[in-house]
Parts: structure tokens; C-alpha cells; sequence
């Protein structure tokens, strides 16, 4: 997760910074017991004639080490910081779950600083300081972490929007009044900016530099919130998609330069690009005392005024190459699997194994989409890849493509519309639910929650089946089924794994669409299910298993390529990536031990 131009940092590094960030807060631990202690003293001395208020307010002890992600945010920031050999310039946060309240939102937007002369080392400092550029943006909003987050994509939208926030430590906490008294203030004022939604920059007359930067492709509701966020700390909103960019013309330029497997990595392009122009711009404008750096007023003057030293940015090879060898394991990820006897190498995204004369004909293709618009889109990106299988052979026959889905999510997950999406696609011959190698901790129960059953599903954003008539949910799936088929023992049937409940909701689903098929008086044959397969528990099992048939079949009735869909899961790509023995180069760096407080 910690990684530095592109590369994750060395385990001795890791290390390191693991030992030296526990050291400081266990050494710091008591400290803070003893100021809150002070602090409940305190409340309890204001509140001693009222007994039902007392202890109310009272702030929790914090528990000595913080929880796994938290602690993994500050390793990051102190390995940024303390990193040498290379020197970091610029850093890249990613949130864990949702933004308001999630452990990278801590740096505060520092454009109306005010410089404290006190000292030189104060000067020095504030200055440091005041160069500091911060910028955010938002993706597509989906639904996700909805137990904690919210279950509508307002609301997510709203927790998505606290990175927005300035002045954090007053305006965002348990006292902020949540999602409930936004809700409240602003519904009226959303209602009344919804016809502007499909404006590029938003109506603020704010002369604010802060932009809060936005993927154009967000429904109308999300960009409502997120706007009226904006407005609350001064500032714009600016949506950007591939169609609708700061720099329309520059980009339009790079399309055609550009090697993307999925057309949402153009979106997700043209937002990179618009905020790395803005915070370079910023940048520029904080070191106006260097004559080689003013503030531009327009594209045209960042050309003229960068040389190209500090301009290189603006050079479309330039940009077009940086994108195309952006690359995030388990994203649109393809590996070349080799024979059992090898195993896969790589840190790009088509990475073969160590013997690279050896030809394999079976292809991973690893996605961690697991939100219902990701996975729609990695299931476009499969389509293209077996799309592209459509060209003929030298003998003007067609290639024959074994095409697997290996799926899992995390119980916590609703499956159900994931499920349905993969389904609904007809691209599969052979489904397996295999477990992650391993997984984060949860008291949850492992099976299907009640409220998933009549969930309405969302398709294509819309809660309807694929006639738009009625609201289609699982129960209604299985209620079909049930008329339609003697047989009812596939509802009866009881799963002891989460794996056997994903493919039960499988073998559900193919038997509604094959009840639907019939319905219509269309020839469909009744979808067959291979149990034996269907539960192999563990991924690389199921990868060599298809690796052993693959290898020893002479090839009359097997396809001559198979390919490999993953997907559903982060932890499940990276036990498919350890399956293949896939493995990547360490960046490198020295850690510089400089805190000494």
C-alpha cells in the first residue's frame, strides 16, 4: 500500500517505520492518558450536581496502537516525510473509506496561511509551509461501505465531500451533527441548484483558488451535495469526464495518444490531469519570487512563460507516455499464466513468467471491482478483451475461448447485484467461488442478510428489471423459479460457506433467466452446474486444476485459449497474483531517523 514512484517500499523500510511510529506512540500513550484525565476531571467537576449528564460528554481512552489502516496512514506520512534517497515531492493519498472521517484527512488547505515572524526557524517553517499545495478529488460515487457510510449516494456523497473541509479539527467530529443536519440546512438550496448540475464549474462567486475536483459521470443528486459542500468552504466545484476538461484541447490531443484498456481509465485520466495541472499552477503561483515561475493566467501563457526544465508537463508524448505506464496491480491487471512448473514475474500490467519462451494460452485478467458500477465496467473491459478474439485464424476459422469467472466478495458485501451484473453478461462457460487466501476480520455472520433479498436491484442506475416494469429483487428471482420448476430443492438447498451461498445465488440466476427465456418462447437449454467445481475453496486450486487440464488435454473438445476473469474482491486478486507467484521490485530509499520528539 505504501509505495514511492510506483514501487512498494522495501520490507526493511517497512520495518523500520512500523518500529519507529509504535515506539512514538506507545512512548506518547501516557501522556495522553494523563491529559484525558484531566479533561473528565474537569466535565465531571462542571457536571457534579447533575447526575444524568455525567459522563456523558467524556471523552473514550484511545487504545495504545490504532486500528490496521489507521496505522498504515501513518507509516505513509512518516515514511513520506522521512524518506531520502529519493526525496518525495509530491504525495498521493488515497482514502480508505469514505473521507470525513477517515484517517488521511488530516491536512488542512493552506492558502490563506498567514506568515508568524516570530523567528527564522518559525519563518522557515510557516514557509515550508504556505509552498505546501493541497488538492482533492472525488471519483465515481457508488455504493459502498454502506453499513457505515449510508445507504443512499447522497449521503455517501456527503462522507466523500469532508475532505473538502477546512478548518477540520473544529468543523468535522462526533459534534458535527452528520449527515441528518446537512440534510436539514440544505435540501432546499440542493433542490434549487439541480438545474445546474450539468454546468462544468460551479455558480459560487467565490473568488476562492480552492477547487474541489469532481468525476463529471456522477448523477445529478451526487454533484448536488458535493457542490453545496463547495459552497460552504468558499470554493468551486469543477466536474471533469474525457468530454469536459480544464484543458479540452490538450486532452483531446492525448486521446488519440493514449493506450487504455477501459474506457472509464479516460475519465479517471482527464481528472488526474486536471488536478495535477491546478497544483502545479499553485505551486508556481506560491514561488512567484522565482521569475521562472509566475502565475500563468491561461494555457497559453504556461506554454510561453515554463521552460523545459519545468514545463515537460505540457508535452503531450510526455503525458501520454506517463499514463500509459500507469499501472496498479489488481486494476485491469493481465498476467500470462505459465505451466504448472512456472510462475509469473512482472510489475506491469503484462507481466508473463520466468521463462518467457514458454507460450501459455491461458490469460488472468485480475480487476478488484467489487461496487455495482465497477463491476460493470470491468466487465465491459472483459467483453472487449474477448471481443477481440472475434478475428479470424490464418485458416479462416474462428477462435475457440474457454471464458472462467473465479469470484468472490466480502461477506459484509451484498453479492447479490455484483452477481447479477456477471450473470446477466452470458459471457461465462465455467464459474468458481473461491475463498481469499486471507481476509479481514468481522463479527458478522457469514450468510445472506434479509434486507439484501427484497432489495431492489440497480441497473444501469435504475431500479428496475430489464423492461423497466417492475422493481426486480432476488426474492422475486427465486419466487420465478419456484413456479417455473418442479424441482425445488435448489431453494431448500442449505449453504454451510459463503461460497456455496455465491453459488447458489448463481445457479438462482440462471435459472430465472432460463424461466424468462422460456416464457418468451425462446429455445434456451437449461443452464448446468458443475458443484464439484463451482465449490473449489481455494484459488490456486481452481487456477491449477485449469492449468492441469490445459496441459494435458489434446485439445479436440478443450478451447485453445482460456481466459480468466477475477474479480469481486481486492483480497481475492491478490490471492490470484500470490497464486501465480506474481511479484514485484522494491523502490528504493534510505529512512532518515530526524524525529526526535
Amino acid at each position: 500500500r505504501i509505495r514511492i514512484n510506483g514501487k512498494p517500499i522495501s520490507c526493511e523500510v517497512f520495518g523500520k517505520v512500523y518500529w519507529t511510529v509504535r515506539e512514538l506512540l506507545e512512548k506518547n500513550y501516557n501522556q495522553h492518558f494523563v491529559m484525558l484525565s484531566k479533561h473528565n476531571d474537569d466535565h465531571d467537576g462542571k457536571n457534579n450536581n447533575n447526575n444524568d449528564t455525567k459522563g456523558e460528554n467524556e471523552l473514550p481512552p484511545l487504545p495504545i496502537l490504532p486500528g490496521y489502516f489507521r496505522m498504515l496512514t501513518l507509516m505513509a506520512i512518516y515514511t513520506f516525510c522521512y524518506i531520502d534517497i529519493p526525496k518525495v515531492d509530491v504525495i498521493l493519498l488515497e482514502v480508505g473509506m469514505g473521507g470525513r472521517y477517515d484517517a488521511t484527512n488530516i491536512f488542512e488547505s493552506n492558502n490563506n496561511n498567514i506568515n508568524n515572524n516570530n523567528n527564522n526557524n518559525n519563518n522557515n517553517n510557516n514557509n515550508n509551509n504556505n509552498n505546501r499545495v493541497l488538492v482533492q478529488g472525488i471519483t465515481v460515487i457508488d455504493y459502498d461501505h454502506t453499513r457505515i457510510l449510508g445507504s443512499t449516494l447522497e449521503q455517501i456523497a456527503w462522507e466523500k465531500g469532508g475532505i473538502f473541509v477546512t478548518n477540520k479539527i473544529c468543523n468535522v467530529g462526533r459534534d458535527d451533527g452528520g449527515y441528518a443536519k446537512f440534510l436539514t440546512q440544505h435540501y432546499h438550496q440542493q433542490e434549487q441548484e439541480r438545474e445546474d448540475t450539468n454546468s462544468n464549474i460551479s455558480s459560487s462567486s467565490s473568488s476562492s483558488n480552492n477547487i474541489l475536483f469532481v468525476n463529471g459521470n456522477n448523477t445529478p443528486q451526487v454533484s448536488n451535495v458535493l457542490r453545496t459542500i463547495a459552497h460552504e468552504e468558499n470554493g468551486q466545484l469543477q466536474l471533469i469526464n474525457h468530454n469536459n476538461t480544464t484543458d479540452s484541447t490538450l486532452f483531446s490531443s492525448l486521446s488519440k495518444l493514449l493506450q487504455f484498456h477501459a474506457k472509464y481509465q479516460y475519465d479517471n485520466a482527464a481528472l488526474a490531469l486536471a488536478i495535477c495541472q491546478y497544483a502545479m499552477k499553485q505551486y508556481y503561483c506560491k514561488h512567484n519570487n522565482n521569475k521562472r515561475m509566475i502565475c500563468p493566467t491561461n494555457e497559453a501563457a504556461v506554454k510561453q512563460q515554463l521552460d523545459t526544465e519545468d514545463g515537460t508537463y505540457y508535452n503531450e508524448n510526455t503525458i501520454a507516455m506517463a499514463l500509459n505506464n500507469t499501472f496498479w496491480p489488481g486494476r485491469c491487471h493481465t498476467l500470462i499464466v505459465p505451466p504448472a512448473s512456472s510462475s509469473a514475474t512482472g510489475t506491469d500490467g503484462t507481466s508473463v513468467g520466468k521463462e518467457e519462451v514458454v507460450e501459455s494460452t491461458i490469460k488472468l485478467r485480475c480487476d478488484g471491482a467489487h461496487t455495482p458500477i465497477s463491476i460493470n465496467a470491468c466487465i465491459r473491459w472483459f467483453q472487449s478483451i474477448i471481443k477481440s478474439y472475434d478475428d479470424k485464424e490464418e485458416d479462416g476459422t474462428s477462435k475457440d475461448v474457454l471464458k472462467v469467472l473465479i469470484f468472490n466478495c466480502g461477506h459484509e458485501r451484498n453479492p447479490i447485484p455484483l452477481l447479477y451484473s456477471l450473470n446477466r453478461s452470458g459471457l461465462f462457460d465455467c464459474v468458481y467461488f473461491c475463498r481469499a487466501d486471507f481476509e479481514r476480520p468481522s463479527a458478522l455472520p457469514k450468510k445472506l442478510l434479509d434486507e439484501w433479498l427484497t432489495e431492489p436491484l440497480l441497473l444501469n442506475g435504475q431500479q428496475s428489471d430489464k423492461d423497466g416494469d417492475v422493481a426486480l429483487t432476488y426474492q422475486a428471482m427465486c419466487n420465478e423459479v419456484v413456479q417455473r420448476d418442479d424441482d425445488d430443492d435448489i431453494m431448500n438447498k442449505k449453504s454451510i460457506t459463503w461460497q456455496e451461498t455465491l453459488a447458489n445465488i448463481w445457479r438462482i440466476m440462471d435459472l430465472y433467466h432460463y424461466s424468462q427465456l422460456a416464457a418468451e418462447g425462446k429455445k434456451s437449454s437449461l443452464p448446468t452446474s458443475d458443484e464439484e467445481d463451482n465449490n473449489i475453496d481455494v484459488l490456486a486450486d481452481a487456477i491449477r486444476l485449469i492449468q492441469n487440464e490445459q496441459q494435458h488435454d489434446n485439445g479436440d473438445e478443450q478451447a485453445s485459449t482460456v481466459e480468466i476473469l477475477v474479480t469481486g474482491s481486492l483480497y481475492l486478486v491478490g490471492s490470484a497474483l500470490e497464486a501465480v507467484g506474481w511479484e514485484e521490485i522494491e523502490s528504493e530509499g534510505i529512512l532518515m531517523h530526524s524525529y526526535n520528539n
